[in-house]
């Protein structure tokens, strides 16, 4: 990979993926520091995708996160499957991983849902972080095989 492609793929890495976890982690301290507006549409914006119960959230500063503990794990895992991509498949002549695999990461965090919701047995803080974090170091490493697969494609 050259090194301009090596760049766009750090820049991907720092900017997108670091941006979007660190406003995760941004809305509880601004909340600590009184700043209710700027928390507030952090907050706002998460509340678009994540059900944000406060008994289901990581704490930071004594406040919840934006997000609940497997939207957390699954946007952090995310960024650790894209860093890890590279290094995993550096000796690999295939530069994606199937789509499928993404399936698979999705069975335990269905079931976990399922069981919590249909009543049968109740999920827990640490199934939930898991199975989140399962499906997110998958989808990391899909998207990264994507894009390091575009950019190798289109080298000269």
């Amino acid at each position: 990979m050259a090194t301009d492609q090596k760049n766009i793929y750090i820049i991907f890495l720092l900017v997108a993926v670091g941006a979007w976890c660190g406003l995760i982690l941004l809305a509880p301290i601004l909340a600590n520091y009184n700043l209710p507006k700027f928390s507030g549409a952090i907050y706002l914006f998460f509340s678009k995708t994540c059900h944000q119960m406060p008994d289901r959230s990581f704490l930071l500063m004594g406040k919840s996160l934006a997000v609940c503990s497997r939207c957390t794990a699954i946007y952090f895992s995310f960024g650790i499957g894209a860093i890890l991509f590279p290094l995993l498949y550096r000796f690999s002549k295939k530069s994606t991983i199937s789509v499928k695999w993404l399936g698979w990461a999705l069975i335990p965090l269905t079931i976990d849902f399922l069981v919590n919701f249909t009543g049968l047995v109740a999920n827990s803080f640490f199934t939930r972080t898991i199975t989140g974090a399962l499906v997110g170091v998958t989808a990391g490493l899909i998207v990264a095989g994507i894009i390091l697969g575009d950019l190798q494609n289109k080298s000269p």
